[in-house]
């Protein structure tokens, strides 16, 4: 069972969503993706990321198995594809790992650049467990 990097950038940064979601402890360090940009999304209370050369993306890395993999893919849904990406640790170390990023056909969903992850929390959270 190989051992993969996954790059988060959204609700799955909140330890109770990924639990809720991979069955797994959310154990991952704060890292970032280059050249991408996170918009907000209309009519979710949930982001996406798209390729924008300049741009920053913050997050968090974990290492994840196979299994894993399987449950995050059936929580993201069709709205987004998981693509190889460089990550940047804190030390600006680059690691291969995945990202879900929105697809191209999805950008009609596309709302004002940003999202917070703070606002999440405090005014959506509490709706978007089970």
């Amino acid at each position: 069972m190989s051992v993969q990097y996954i790059f988060f950038y959204g609700t799955l940064m909140c330890p109770d969503v990924y639990q809720a979601v991979t069955g797994r402890e959310l154990i991952a360090e704060k890292a970032s993706l280059k050249n991408y940009r996170i918009y907000s999304l209309k009519n979710r209370v949930y982001p996406g990321i798209v390729p924008f050369r300049g741009a920053e993306v913050c997050g968090l890395m974990t290492k994840v198995d196979a299994e894993t993999i399987m449950r995050l893919d059936q929580f993201e849904g069709g709205e987004y594809e998981r693509l190889s990406v460089n990550i940047s640790d804190q030390s600006d170390n680059k690691l291969t790992g995945w990202a879900y990023v929105l697809r191209e056909d999805s950008y009609h969903i596309l709302a004002s650049a940003g999202w917070s992850f703070q606002n999440f929390l405090e005014n959506e959270l509490a709706n978007y467990l089970p």
